[in-house]
Protein backbone atom coordinates (compact mmCIF):
# COMPACT_ATOMS: atom_id res chain seq x y z
CA UNK A 1 0.00 0.00 0.00
CA UNK A 2 1.29 3.53 -0.83
CA UNK A 3 1.03 5.22 2.33
CA UNK A 4 1.14 8.46 0.69
CA UNK A 5 -1.30 8.14 -1.75
CA UNK A 6 -4.09 6.36 0.42
CA UNK A 7 -7.47 7.67 0.28
CA UNK A 8 -10.05 5.88 2.71
CA UNK A 9 -13.53 6.49 2.38
CA UNK A 10 -13.55 6.70 6.63
CA UNK A 11 -11.88 8.21 8.83
CA UNK A 12 -12.68 6.11 12.54
CA UNK A 13 -10.47 8.98 15.21
CA UNK A 14 -10.54 6.86 18.73
CA UNK A 15 -9.77 8.59 21.73
CA UNK A 16 -7.61 6.97 24.32
CA UNK A 17 -7.17 7.51 27.90
CA UNK A 18 -7.03 4.88 30.73
CA UNK A 19 -8.57 2.09 28.59
CA UNK A 20 -6.43 -0.90 29.07
CA UNK A 21 -9.07 -2.77 29.80
CA UNK A 22 -11.18 -2.45 26.85
CA UNK A 23 -8.91 -1.10 24.08
CA UNK A 24 -7.78 -4.30 22.52
CA UNK A 25 -11.91 -5.32 21.60
CA UNK A 26 -12.49 -1.73 20.60
CA UNK A 27 -9.25 -1.83 17.82
CA UNK A 28 -9.56 -5.75 16.68
CA UNK A 29 -13.45 -4.91 16.01
CA UNK A 30 -12.17 -2.03 13.77
CA UNK A 31 -9.71 -4.60 12.28
CA UNK A 32 -12.18 -7.52 11.31
CA UNK A 33 -14.24 -5.28 9.69
CA UNK A 34 -15.43 -6.62 6.00
CA UNK A 35 -15.33 -3.51 4.96
CA UNK A 36 -11.73 -2.43 4.47
CA UNK A 37 -11.33 1.03 3.06
CA UNK A 38 -10.77 2.89 5.95
CA UNK A 39 -8.01 4.54 8.28
CA UNK A 40 -7.73 4.27 12.54
CA UNK A 41 -6.65 7.50 14.13
CA UNK A 42 -5.81 6.49 17.57
CA UNK A 43 -5.27 9.41 19.74
CA UNK A 44 -3.58 8.90 23.17
CA UNK A 45 -4.52 11.69 25.31
CA UNK A 46 -1.64 11.27 27.93
CA UNK A 47 -2.97 7.40 29.16
CA UNK A 48 -0.54 6.31 32.33
CA UNK A 49 -1.50 2.37 32.21
CA UNK A 50 -0.94 0.52 29.02
CA UNK A 51 -3.27 1.69 26.69
CA UNK A 52 -0.44 3.13 24.45
CA UNK A 53 1.13 -0.15 24.53
CA UNK A 54 -1.82 -2.22 22.92
CA UNK A 55 -2.17 0.82 20.58
CA UNK A 56 1.49 0.71 19.15
CA UNK A 57 1.02 -3.14 19.21
CA UNK A 58 -1.61 -2.19 16.05
CA UNK A 59 0.02 0.91 14.84
CA UNK A 60 3.42 -1.51 13.92
CA UNK A 61 1.13 -4.26 12.39
CA UNK A 62 -1.32 -2.63 10.21
CA UNK A 63 -0.88 0.20 7.59
CA UNK A 64 -3.98 2.17 8.23
CA UNK A 65 -4.02 2.03 11.87
CA UNK A 66 -1.94 5.45 13.19
CA UNK A 67 -1.35 6.03 16.64
CA UNK A 68 -0.98 9.75 17.83
CA UNK A 69 0.57 11.48 21.19
CA UNK A 70 -0.65 14.76 22.98
CA UNK A 71 -0.71 15.68 26.17
CA UNK A 72 -3.75 14.86 28.07
CA UNK A 73 -6.67 17.51 27.25
CA UNK A 74 -10.10 15.69 27.75
CA UNK A 75 -12.17 13.35 24.82
CA UNK A 76 -13.17 16.52 23.24
CA UNK A 77 -9.41 18.29 22.71
CA UNK A 78 -8.30 14.37 21.21
CA UNK A 79 -11.09 13.86 18.47
CA UNK A 80 -10.45 17.94 17.55
CA UNK A 81 -6.80 16.31 17.11
CA UNK A 82 -8.02 13.61 15.19
CA UNK A 83 -10.32 15.76 12.77
CA UNK A 84 -7.05 17.86 11.63
CA UNK A 85 -5.35 14.59 10.57
CA UNK A 86 -8.78 12.83 8.78
CA UNK A 87 -8.43 12.60 5.20
CA UNK A 88 -11.70 9.82 4.59
CA UNK A 89 -14.74 11.08 2.92
CA UNK A 90 -16.49 10.63 6.40
CA UNK A 91 -16.06 10.75 9.82
CA UNK A 92 -16.51 8.25 12.88
CA UNK A 93 -16.15 9.04 16.53
CA UNK A 94 -14.83 6.01 18.11
CA UNK A 95 -14.96 5.48 22.13
CA UNK A 96 -12.27 3.37 22.64
CA UNK A 97 -14.46 1.19 25.11
CA UNK A 98 -16.76 0.37 22.80
CA UNK A 99 -17.23 -1.88 19.99
CA UNK A 100 -18.48 -2.65 16.60
CA UNK A 101 -20.18 -5.68 14.72
CA UNK A 102 -17.69 -7.16 11.65
CA UNK A 103 -20.50 -5.83 9.24
CA UNK A 104 -20.92 -2.12 10.20
CA UNK A 105 -19.07 -0.29 8.22
CA UNK A 106 -19.92 -2.39 4.66
CA UNK A 107 -23.71 -2.06 5.35
CA UNK A 108 -23.52 1.75 6.18
CA UNK A 109 -21.96 2.34 3.53
CA UNK A 110 -23.78 0.26 0.99
CA UNK A 111 -26.65 2.49 2.28
CA UNK A 112 -25.82 5.92 1.93
CA UNK A 113 -28.04 7.35 -0.79
CA UNK A 114 -25.82 10.11 -1.94
CA UNK A 115 -23.12 12.28 -1.81
CA UNK A 116 -25.60 15.14 -0.34
CA UNK A 117 -26.30 13.30 3.00
CA UNK A 118 -24.60 15.33 5.43
CA UNK A 119 -24.78 12.58 8.50
CA UNK A 120 -25.85 8.94 8.60
CA UNK A 121 -27.30 8.23 11.75
CA UNK A 122 -27.68 4.39 12.76
CA UNK A 123 -28.79 2.23 15.61
CA UNK A 124 -26.74 0.79 18.59
CA UNK A 125 -27.07 -1.38 21.48
CA UNK A 126 -26.25 -0.71 25.02
CA UNK A 127 -24.32 -3.59 26.43
CA UNK A 128 -23.98 -3.69 30.44
CA UNK A 129 -21.73 -6.19 31.66
CA UNK A 130 -20.99 -7.23 35.42
CA UNK A 131 -17.78 -6.67 36.97
CA UNK A 132 -16.06 -9.59 35.70
CA UNK A 133 -17.34 -8.87 31.95
CA UNK A 134 -19.74 -10.88 31.25
CA UNK A 135 -22.99 -9.37 29.73
CA UNK A 136 -25.77 -8.86 32.05
CA UNK A 137 -28.23 -6.67 30.08
CA UNK A 138 -28.95 -5.44 26.38
CA UNK A 139 -30.75 -3.17 25.26
CA UNK A 140 -31.15 -2.37 21.04
CA UNK A 141 -31.78 0.63 19.77
CA UNK A 142 -33.08 0.37 16.13
CA UNK A 143 -33.53 3.11 14.14
CA UNK A 144 -36.18 3.50 11.32
CA UNK A 145 -35.18 4.31 7.60
CA UNK A 146 -35.71 7.93 6.88
CA UNK A 147 -34.35 10.86 5.04
CA UNK A 148 -34.52 14.53 6.54
CA UNK A 149 -36.20 16.73 6.10
CA UNK A 150 -39.29 15.29 6.39
CA UNK A 151 -42.57 16.79 7.00
CA UNK A 152 -43.43 14.96 10.31
CA UNK A 153 -40.95 17.11 12.69
CA UNK A 154 -41.99 15.76 15.62
CA UNK A 155 -40.75 12.22 14.82
CA UNK A 156 -37.57 13.52 16.46
CA UNK A 157 -39.13 13.46 19.32
CA UNK A 158 -41.87 10.17 19.44
CA UNK A 159 -39.11 7.88 17.27
CA UNK A 160 -35.90 9.63 16.66
CA UNK A 161 -35.04 11.34 20.30
CA UNK A 162 -32.72 8.06 20.99
CA UNK A 163 -30.23 8.88 18.16
CA UNK A 164 -29.68 12.26 18.33
CA UNK A 165 -27.47 12.88 21.21
CA UNK A 166 -24.63 11.24 20.58
CA UNK A 167 -21.44 11.60 18.26
CA UNK A 168 -20.35 7.93 18.05
CA UNK A 169 -23.86 6.53 16.02
CA UNK A 170 -23.09 8.65 13.18
CA UNK A 171 -21.47 8.90 10.21
CA UNK A 172 -20.10 12.65 9.17
CA UNK A 173 -19.30 14.34 5.78
CA UNK A 174 -15.83 15.18 6.58
CA UNK A 175 -16.46 18.45 4.14
CA UNK A 176 -19.19 19.20 5.95
CA UNK A 177 -17.50 18.86 9.49
CA UNK A 178 -14.50 21.33 7.89
CA UNK A 179 -16.45 23.58 5.93
CA UNK A 180 -18.35 24.93 8.41
CA UNK A 181 -15.21 25.27 11.02
CA UNK A 182 -17.15 22.20 13.28
CA UNK A 183 -15.20 21.44 16.31
CA UNK A 184 -15.84 19.50 20.05
CA UNK A 185 -15.94 22.32 22.46
CA UNK A 186 -13.29 21.89 25.34
CA UNK A 187 -13.43 21.27 28.78
CA UNK A 188 -17.11 19.73 29.11
CA UNK A 189 -17.80 16.32 30.50
CA UNK A 190 -21.16 14.52 30.05
CA UNK A 191 -22.80 16.98 27.48
CA UNK A 192 -19.63 17.16 25.00
CA UNK A 193 -21.80 14.85 22.59
CA UNK A 194 -24.87 16.90 22.61
CA UNK A 195 -23.16 20.48 22.92
CA UNK A 196 -21.50 19.14 19.62
CA UNK A 197 -25.02 17.86 17.85
CA UNK A 198 -26.77 21.49 18.99
CA UNK A 199 -24.53 23.20 16.51
CA UNK A 200 -24.73 20.38 14.05
CA UNK A 201 -28.07 19.99 13.38
CA UNK A 202 -29.01 24.15 12.59
CA UNK A 203 -26.49 23.72 9.75
CA UNK A 204 -27.58 20.18 8.34
CA UNK A 205 -28.96 19.95 4.74
CA UNK A 206 -30.13 16.59 4.57
CA UNK A 207 -29.66 13.14 7.10
CA UNK A 208 -30.35 10.00 6.72
CA UNK A 209 -31.30 7.67 9.58
CA UNK A 210 -30.80 3.85 9.01
CA UNK A 211 -32.03 0.86 10.60
CA UNK A 212 -28.25 -1.02 11.47
CA UNK A 213 -28.12 -1.71 14.80
CA UNK A 214 -24.49 -2.93 15.05
CA UNK A 215 -22.78 -0.39 17.73
CA UNK A 216 -22.28 -1.89 20.95
CA UNK A 217 -22.05 1.08 23.63
CA UNK A 218 -20.50 -0.29 26.79
CA UNK A 219 -22.90 0.87 29.78
CA UNK A 220 -21.06 1.36 33.13
CA UNK A 221 -23.22 3.76 34.92
CA UNK A 222 -23.25 0.97 38.01
CA UNK A 223 -19.93 2.40 38.21
CA UNK A 224 -19.96 5.75 38.32
CA UNK A 225 -22.89 5.45 41.68
CA UNK A 226 -20.33 4.30 43.67
CA UNK A 227 -18.49 7.80 43.25
CA UNK A 228 -19.35 10.98 44.85
CA UNK A 229 -21.55 13.37 44.20
CA UNK A 230 -20.91 16.24 42.29
CA UNK A 231 -22.37 19.58 43.10
CA UNK A 232 -21.56 20.49 39.30
CA UNK A 233 -24.28 17.25 38.13
CA UNK A 234 -26.87 19.09 38.31
CA UNK A 235 -25.91 22.40 36.69
CA UNK A 236 -24.58 20.14 33.71
CA UNK A 237 -27.79 18.27 33.42
CA UNK A 238 -29.74 21.17 33.24
CA UNK A 239 -27.50 23.04 30.63
CA UNK A 240 -27.94 19.68 28.18
CA UNK A 241 -31.68 20.17 28.56
CA UNK A 242 -31.45 23.40 27.31
CA UNK A 243 -29.01 22.22 24.56
CA UNK A 244 -31.75 19.54 23.73
CA UNK A 245 -34.65 22.12 23.51
CA UNK A 246 -32.87 24.47 21.45
CA UNK A 247 -31.35 21.30 19.16
CA UNK A 248 -35.44 20.22 19.03
CA UNK A 249 -36.33 23.74 18.11
CA UNK A 250 -34.27 23.90 15.23
CA UNK A 251 -35.17 21.14 14.10
CA UNK A 252 -38.97 22.07 13.95
CA UNK A 253 -40.87 20.32 16.64
CA UNK A 254 -43.24 21.52 18.17
CA UNK A 255 -42.49 23.52 21.22
CA UNK A 256 -45.70 21.39 23.67
CA UNK A 257 -44.36 18.42 22.57
CA UNK A 258 -41.07 19.67 23.91
CA UNK A 259 -42.09 20.97 26.72
CA UNK A 260 -43.60 17.73 28.13
CA UNK A 261 -40.28 15.98 27.11
CA UNK A 262 -38.04 18.27 29.06
CA UNK A 263 -40.51 18.08 32.17
CA UNK A 264 -39.80 14.31 31.99
CA UNK A 265 -36.63 13.90 31.30
CA UNK A 266 -35.73 17.10 34.26
CA UNK A 267 -37.79 14.55 36.43
CA UNK A 268 -35.21 11.32 35.68
CA UNK A 269 -32.36 13.18 35.72
CA UNK A 270 -33.27 15.24 38.98
CA UNK A 271 -34.25 11.63 40.82
CA UNK A 272 -30.95 10.47 39.68
CA UNK A 273 -29.04 13.01 41.32
CA UNK A 274 -30.93 12.86 44.32
CA UNK A 275 -29.54 9.07 44.20
CA UNK A 276 -26.36 9.76 43.50
CA UNK A 277 -26.31 11.71 46.65
CA UNK A 278 -27.35 8.64 49.14
CA UNK A 279 -24.67 6.68 47.84
CA UNK A 280 -21.86 9.58 48.43
CA UNK A 281 -23.59 9.48 52.07
CA UNK A 282 -25.19 6.39 52.91
CA UNK A 283 -25.76 6.88 56.73
CA UNK A 284 -29.36 7.54 57.30
CA UNK A 285 -29.08 10.50 59.27
CA UNK A 286 -25.77 12.11 58.01
CA UNK A 287 -26.65 16.00 58.09
CA UNK A 288 -24.03 16.73 54.99
CA UNK A 289 -26.27 14.56 53.11
CA UNK A 290 -29.39 16.85 54.25
CA UNK A 291 -27.64 19.91 53.25
CA UNK A 292 -26.82 18.58 49.82
CA UNK A 293 -30.37 17.57 49.35
CA UNK A 294 -31.94 21.34 50.13
CA UNK A 295 -29.38 22.66 48.21
CA UNK A 296 -31.00 20.60 44.98
CA UNK A 297 -34.51 21.30 45.92
CA UNK A 298 -34.06 25.00 45.91
CA UNK A 299 -33.01 24.79 42.21
CA UNK A 300 -35.70 26.80 39.99
CA UNK A 301 -35.24 25.34 37.11
CA UNK A 302 -35.94 21.81 38.39
CA UNK A 303 -38.61 23.40 40.82
CA UNK A 304 -40.58 24.64 37.67
CA UNK A 305 -40.02 21.45 35.60
CA UNK A 306 -41.19 19.04 38.15
CA UNK A 307 -44.32 21.16 38.85
CA UNK A 308 -45.55 20.17 35.28
CA UNK A 309 -44.61 16.85 35.33
CA UNK A 310 -47.14 13.95 35.01
CA UNK A 311 -46.06 11.32 37.32
CA UNK A 312 -46.00 7.68 35.95
CA UNK A 313 -46.94 5.11 38.28
CA UNK A 314 -47.31 5.54 42.25
CA UNK A 315 -43.76 5.70 43.14
CA UNK A 316 -43.14 8.82 40.34
CA UNK A 317 -46.49 10.57 42.11
CA UNK A 318 -44.74 9.63 45.70
CA UNK A 319 -41.47 11.23 44.35
CA UNK A 320 -42.82 14.07 42.86
CA UNK A 321 -45.20 14.88 45.54
CA UNK A 322 -41.97 14.68 48.25
CA UNK A 323 -39.91 16.90 45.92
CA UNK A 324 -42.40 19.39 45.45
CA UNK A 325 -42.49 19.98 49.68
CA UNK A 326 -38.95 19.94 50.06
CA UNK A 327 -40.12 16.95 52.91
CA UNK A 328 -36.64 16.11 53.63
CA UNK A 329 -37.48 13.51 55.80
CA UNK A 330 -39.58 11.58 53.04
CA UNK A 331 -37.37 11.98 50.32
CA UNK A 332 -34.78 10.62 53.16
CA UNK A 333 -36.70 7.35 53.74
CA UNK A 334 -37.97 6.92 50.07
CA UNK A 335 -34.46 7.04 48.71
CA UNK A 336 -32.76 4.92 51.54
CA UNK A 337 -34.69 2.18 50.66
CA UNK A 338 -34.00 2.33 46.80
CA UNK A 339 -30.78 2.71 47.48
CA UNK A 340 -30.35 -0.36 49.54
CA UNK A 341 -32.14 -1.80 46.33
CA UNK A 342 -29.35 -1.24 43.88
CA UNK A 343 -26.30 -3.54 43.79
CA UNK A 344 -23.37 -1.46 42.82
Amino acid sequence: MNIENYQPLISIIMPVYGVERYLEKAILSVVQQKYTNWELLIINDGSKDKSREIALKYSSRYNNIYLYDKENGGLSDARNYGLKLAKGEYIHFFDSDDWIDPSTYESLISKIQDETIDILIFGYYIDSEDSNGKLVNQIRKQSIDLIYPFIERNLFVEKLEDFLNFAWNKLYRTDFIKSNSLSFQKGLSVIEDIEFQSRVFPLVKKIQFVSDVTYHYMNRNRQTLSKKYNSDLLFLYEKRLHLYRDMMLCLGVDENIINRRLNELSFIDFSYCVLLIFFSYPDLFDKQRNKELRKVLDNSFYKHQIKYYHAKGIKDFIKKKLFETHFVFGITILFFIISRKITI
